[in-house]
């Protein structure tokens, strides 16, 4: 695993939550993917797994990935992936209950103080 495959999976699993991706999801995840992808991992791959897993599953799949990229990246990685799962979770314009508790478990898994992450974010809007 790289920190493009882990910001990856962290984003296709919440985008995944609430058991169907959208359109507006899936550019927000093209768009992480083309700004940072180099190519070290296979995506056919990882989308074929990351689709026969259940819920359960992909939990451990994601707390995975997050602790890989807490242990490989610094501030600002956690931060930029966060920016990117915060316009993910919004881009269909509903908010879910699971895709909150995995945005707020994701930053707190980073030990990033989440009141104050989003309300420099929301101020910005």
């Amino acid at each position: 695993m790289n920190l493009v495959q882990a910001g990856y999976e962290i984003l296709y699993i919440l985008a995944s939550a609430d058991d169907k991706i959208t359109t507006p999801e899936i550019n927000v995840i093209k768009t992480f993917l083309k700004q940072n992808f180099t190519g070290e991992f296979d995506l056919v791959k990882d989308n074929q797994l990351i689709s026969i897993l259940d819920f359960n599953a992909l939990m451990v799949l994601m707390a995975d990935a997050a602790v890989f990229f807490n242990k490989n990246c610094d501030q600002e990685g956690k931060e930029l992936v966060l920016d990117f799962a915060l316009r993910l979770i919004k881009a269909d314009e509903k908010i879910t209950e699971k895709e909150k508790e995995l945005f707020i478990r994701l930053g707190n898994e980073w030990k990033i103080n989440m009141e104050e992450f989003l309300n420099k974010r929301l101020k910005k809007n």
